[in-house]
């Protein structure tokens, strides 16, 4: 249970809409309806984490890469996660004021009972595969819930000491490191270990021959058998506008309407079928790749 923003901005404006959709995952953090029809608590305050790659013109990208859990500290976790996610939003907000093209990761987490906590758990995982043709980087945040037992099977790895998401992330580099398939097709073959929902971005950083070529993969679906209100909670939705595109969590979209941040931007939002998309700076917009 987590709510997740990710896109790609390929101009000034489209970097200041990403600005403003992160701020809303903050406020999605702090309270939000849909969780609170299904849920005693309403807020995703298990910890944060982001990942931004920005430059400006032909110029060498910059990355920031940040996560945190205040859990096991002195204070009260939830509101410090909360207030850290809050400072977390302007900084990048203030970056991305900046920046000519920007991918952006962020992703606000209410963790599963039982499930490990603390900063190493938080999204996004960063995991590496060494690939033919060069090395890719993944940074992987996903809503949903996965069953660990068989991803932890097929990994020979104990369950117990990892987040299902974190399993996802290390399954899929090792096969990719393996076969070579491509992101898309690990991403569609995942699908089997769904639980409830599979809402993923995955931010690509391919070093080939010393030039970084990143991409942005995105995944969404659900199982049929779900509550209509739980349905509603993990629905995503994805954007695109003149100047950016990616996907962002029912919260983040039912407040991007309050907000005027849809229509007088121009910016459009349609509800994420089961597919795999892709953005890339090439084709500039969201690319539909394949069903789940």
């Amino acid at each position: 249970m987590c709510r997740l923003l990710a896109g790609y901005a390929w101009s000034p404006e489209g970097a200041r809409l990403l600005g403003r959709l992160a701020s809303l995952v903050a406020s999605a953090a702090e309270y939000d309806p849909y969780l609170d029809r299904i849920h005693d608590d309403a807020r995703h305050c298990h910890g944060y984490g982001f990942i931004l790659l920005s430059r400006k013109g032909e110029e060498g990208w910059f990355a920031v890469y940040e996560r945190f859990d205040a859990y096991g500290g002195p204070s009260d976790d939830c509101s410090e996660n909360l207030e850290g996610l809050r400072r977390a939003a302007s900084r990048v907000g203030r970056l991305l004021e900046d920046a000519g093209e920007a991918f952006l990761i962020i992703h606000a987490r209410r963790a599963s009972r039982g499930s490990p906590r603390g900063t190493a758990n938080a999204h996004p995982f960063a995991v590496k595969a060494v690939m033919r043709d060069g090395v890719m980087e993944f940074y992987l945040a996903h809503n949903g819930s996965l069953e660990k037992s068989s991803l932890a099977a097929s990994l020979g790895v104990r369950a117990e000491g990892y987040t299902d998401s974190h399993l996802l992330a290390l399954s899929i580099a090792r096969e990719a490191e393996l076969t070579g398939e491509d992101l898309s097709g690990l991403l569609a073959k995942h699908y089997e270990h769904v639980k409830t929902a599979y809402n993923i971005a995955v931010l690509t950083l391919k070093d080939s021959a010393g030039r970084l070529e990143p991409a942005l993969y995105l995944a969404a679906g659900s199982r049929d058998d779900l509550g209509e209100e739980v349905k509603r909670y993990y629905q995503h939705f994805i954007f695109e506008d003149s100047g950016a595109a990616g996907m962002a969590s029912s919260t983040v979209y039912h407040l991007a309407l309050r907000e005027g941040v849809a229509g007088r931007l121009g910016t459009s939002f349609s509800p994420a079928g089961g597919g795999v998309y892709r953005i890339a700076p090439q084709a500039r917009g969201v690319e539909r790749l394949r069903n789940l």
